[in-house]
């Protein structure tokens, strides 16, 4: 079990160009993301993961999600973490024996689509 670990952030499949693409932060949203992910860091697993952190299984992800992993060659997962940022914006990733692969900015919640308005 991991759940005494604390997150390592690996970078090599963030998505740079897709729905979900990291290039479109402002430097606000940069700083808010950054402050989240450094706060996890002091985290462990155990202590991430719950209620408004979670693996979502793949086959729940809207169909424009699991295609996109198709297309990035990264379908081989059964689930993804969300990382909660705010009430609608989320990290996701996928959690691998050495760390989480940082994958996408999903600033208005659709990759796993709910009906979550920003308070």
């Amino acid at each position: 079990s991991d759940r005494n670990d604390t997150p390592a952030w690996l970078v090599e499949w963030i998505d740079f160009d897709g729905p979900w693409c990291w290039k479109t932060m402002d430097f606000a949203t940069l700083h808010r993301v950054h402050a989240r992910l450094s706060a996890f860091e002091r985290m462990t697993y155990g202590e991430i993961e719950g209620r408004q952190n979670h693996q979502i299984p793949v086959e729940r992800l809207g169909k424009k999600a699991r295609d996109r992993l198709t297309q990035l060659g990264i379908d081989d997962y059964d689930s993804v973490l969300s990382l909660r940022i705010t009430q609608v914006e989320r990290v996701w990733g996928l959690k691998a024996p050495k760390g989480i692969y940082l994958l996408w900015w999903d600033p208005a919640h659709t990759v796993y689509p709910m009906n979550i308005t920003d308070n």
